[in-house]
């Protein structure tokens, strides 16, 4: 069982750079280990299974450079945005309610390859 209070801020400054890539379950999204941390430390597999989904948009599929960042508000709703790498909104989505231990994280996605701004 996964335990979503060991995740904080500081520990996301420890993942600079990758070593090792996961891949997502039937998809090609590949992922670093900053990002593997976070979906198990913050129970946030379906936010990476989201962002594998979106994939298939073709709006979205077309940057080559995706800039994610879920907001979660106090009463536990939550805002997730895609923005090309010039700050273009691409996708915006209301979540309604979200256990996320964090009030907000951000993920670059490039080359099939999503990984936390520290890993870029």
């Amino acid at each position: 069982m996964q335990d979503t209070h060991e995740l904080t801020q500081a520990d996301l400054a420890q993942f600079i750079g990758s070593t090792c890539l996961y891949r997502f379950a039937l998809t090609g999204l590949r992922y670093t280990e900053g990002v593997h941390h976070v979906a198990e430390k913050g129970g946030a597999v379906w936010l990476i299974a989201d962002i594998a989904a979106y994939q298939h948009d073709p709006a979205i599929r077309a940057e080559p450079f995706q800039h994610w960042k879920l907001s979660v508000a106090d009463d536990r709703t939550a805002r997730l945005a895609c923005e090309n790498g010039n700050g273009k909104p691409i996708l915006v989505r209301k979540i309604d309610y979200t256990e996320f231990p964090l009030e907000e994280i951000a993920f670059f996605l490039t080359d099939n390859v999503l990984m936390l701004p520290g890993e870029y």
